[in-house]
């Protein structure tokens, strides 16, 4: 319902209603004003249990119908009623004294809780503002914090955050304990940071470190102190490794004085998110980790074992320990399963894509990918749902769908308006849709894209967004200016430390690629072949990654115009092999195009025709996924394809 104190009728319009109003006799108006106390619409039984003895409400009832005041809304599950304008239900309740409104509220509460005792999760909210509204704050606080968690349960964020916020409201003027007042900083806390209100979650753990400060509350101040260093230690957050590293020693030397096996655990695997985050020493990162880990199993601290594992997967996947990441992913997975929490469920499922894209298996990522979004959508998540959109893009262009991998940024930029604070993400969007746009040569739109993406993006944290921008001005020639923002990414101190775990969907493995084909471009053939496949994925016993086939490819030309031609095939037969095996329709079109290249030289024409023909029925397979006709003209229309396509 509408609450009527927010609502601004014009003087005239409020004279008239009031008018009307002041022409019913006595028991009519009372009746409706306290129909007016209840809600827009109300019940009944409720409006029975509040009203005056000697009123005969059903009479008072049609009353106010023929005046068109009211009127039935329902019959069943109760009878219903409803006011037939908000203005009406104003004019209503302004005409109530004001010490008489808090009477009435307050036996509207009494009424709900009476008659719906088996339905109060339903009616918290209901019961929270009636008594909040009556001066009862004992049972307004209950029913707040009780309003909160159900919408909290149901994802519904915004609805949470109002509650709690009422609940802290409520608890700071009275004598509520202190473990419960941290409860609903940290409760309201967590729905506006998975509502991607960072800023205000920081305020509100700020606001609770100073009540706990002024209380001498160690335990209070260290409860708010962990989500802060979260929130700065996270790359989705705020990160300031500096502030995070500050708030963890304060954090850790009260959890440790206060004997809190909890927060302990819970700082040590800040710790471990700290190192993640400034890239210096991933080992210390692991260490970290293990002793969080090793605490909360001990002390059976099942939901802070599952968040240590969750981000301990990200170490290790810096080192290279892949084993060990599908471990640690799989067993945060299995906790949040469990217990149902979706929102950190969903998280797994796409950081686990991420790691199966960097090992080259799409058909896991896709799983993981399509499970995710679909959590994400049920629980009506926008910011998850559009990681997972965003996500999904490296396996459609990996088969050559790219009217769904352009479906799915259009998509993902349209729910960006629904997201507070937006901007890195919308960055994240252009950018990604300029990789589209350049991976099948339309050098323009990649241009454009990528330009935004990083007139977005702050200059600390939009340097991934000159990889699609690289790329972009490789395909439209621009060779120089190419090879000044790869170095620019290169120079980033972070770079290499940070490639493996920082998941930023298909731009992660991108330059390298980018590189091969700058070189190639300026025909610095020799240059290509020196650059090492090995972190690739090349015989190193792990997946070969994403962009290992069109770095063989790559090769596989330099060698070519070294007429080194046996070596050309052995590289672009092996980069065909694994483009197979993955169904990478947008890799392989070229590697058999330059592998009929090959066998022209070789004279087995029979062959060279039979690998053009595959190739061309790949290249006509993506033009007709490429859905609006513009798109498709130019995919056609890349230098490259119109080469496979006019090869005799």
């Amino acid at each position: 319902d509408t609450d009527v104190n927010e609502i601004s009728i014009p003087e005239n319009l409020l004279a008239l209603l009031t008018s009307r109003i002041d022409r019913l006799d006595e028991d009519a108006r009372r009746t409706l004003q306290l129909s007016s106390v209840i809600g827009r619409s109300f019940y009944r039984g409720v409006l029975e249990q509040i009203s005056d003895a000697g009123i005969v409400l059903d009479r008072q009832l049609n009353s106010l119908q023929r005046a068109e005041l009211i009127r039935e809304a329902a019959r069943v599950p109760e009878l219903e009623y409803t006011f037939q304008h908000d203005l009406t239900r104003e004019a209503a309740y302004n005409s109530i004294l004001l010490r008489e409104r808090r009477e009435y509220h307050l036996r509207v509460g009494e009424a709900v809780e009476k008659l719906f005792n088996d339905r109060l999760e339903e009616n918290a909210h209901l019961l929270a503002h009636h008594f909040h509204q009556g001066g009862d704050d004992k049972r307004a606080l209950k029913y707040a914090v009780l309003a909160g968690d159900v919408a909290a349960r149901l994802y519904a964020n915004n609805e949470a955050i109002t509650h709690y916020t009422l609940a802290i409201e409520i608890a700071k003027n009275d004598d509520t304990a202190t473990e419960q007042l941290a409860a609903l900083y940290l409760a309201r806390g967590r729905a506006q940071e998975v509502s991607g209100l960072q800023d205000d979650a920081l305020a509100g753990y700020r606001e609770l470190v100073d009540l706990g400060r002024k209380a001498q509350d160690a335990a209070l101040e260290m409860a708010a102190l962990v989500p802060m260093i979260t929130i700065h230690s996270t790359l989705s957050g705020r990160p300031d490794t500096v502030m995070s590293r500050a708030l963890s020693e304060r954090s850790l030397v009260l959890a440790q004085q206060l004997g809190d096996h909890s927060s302990e655990a819970k700082n040590l695997w800040n710790s471990l998110l700290i190192e993640v985050l400034d890239g210096d020493d991933y080992y210390k990162a692991l260490e970290y980790g293990e002793r969080s880990l090793e605490i909360a199993r001990e002390h059976d601290l099942k939901e802070q074992t599952a968040f240590t594992l969750q981000d301990t997967a990200r170490a290790h996947v810096a080192v290279e320990q892949f084993a060990e990441v599908k471990l640690a992913l799989e067993g945060a997975r299995a906790y949040w399963q469990s217990i149902g929490n979706q929102t950190m469920l969903a998280d797994n499922l796409y950081n686990s894509a991420g790691v199966s894209y960097a090992q080259g298996d799409f058909g896991g990522a896709s799983e993981f990918v399509r499970e995710g979004l679909e959590i994400s959508r049920s629980i009506g998540s926008v910011h998850l749902e559009v990681v997972g959109l965003l996500t999904s893009v490296q396996s459609l262009m990996n088969s050559g769908d790219i009217d769904q991998a352009l479906a799915a940024v259009e998509n993902a930029l349209a729910k960006l308006s629904e997201i507070a604070d937006a901007g890195f993400v919308t960055a994240f969007v252009h950018a990604t849709t300029s990789a589209i746009y350049g991976l099948i040569g339309m050098g323009e739109p990649a241009i454009y894209h990528a330009l935004l993406a990083t007139k977005i993006a702050d200059g600390t944290r939009g340097w991934p967004f000159l990889i699609s921008l690289a790329l972009a001005q490789v395909k439209t020639g621009r060779l120089a200016e190419a090879g000044e923002a790869l170095q620019q990414i290169y120079r980033q101190p972070l770079f290499e430390s940070k490639r493996h775990i920082e998941y930023i969907g298909i731009l992660t493995s991108m330059p390298d690629m980018i590189r091969a084909e700058l070189v190639l471009a300026q025909e610095d053939y020799q240059q290509v072949l020196e650059y090492d496949l090995k972190s690739h994925g090349l015989g190193e016993g792990i997946g070969p990654d994403p962009v290992l086939p069109d770095l063989l490819r790559i090769k596989g030309q330099a060698l070519i115009n070294l007429n080194r031609i046996d070596e050309a095939r052995e590289a672009l037969s092996e980069a065909r092999a694994i483009a197979e095996a993955r169904g990478s329709r947008l890799a392989l079109w070229r590697i058999l195009f330059e592998l009929s290249e090959v066998a022209g030289l070789e004279n087995r024409i029979d062959e060279k025709q039979q690998l053009l023909t595959q190739c061309r029925e790949l290249i006509n397979h993506i033009a007709t996924h490429c859905g609006r006709p513009e798109v498709r003209d130019g995919f056609l229309n890349d230098p490259a394809v119109r080469r496979a396509l006019g090869s005799p």
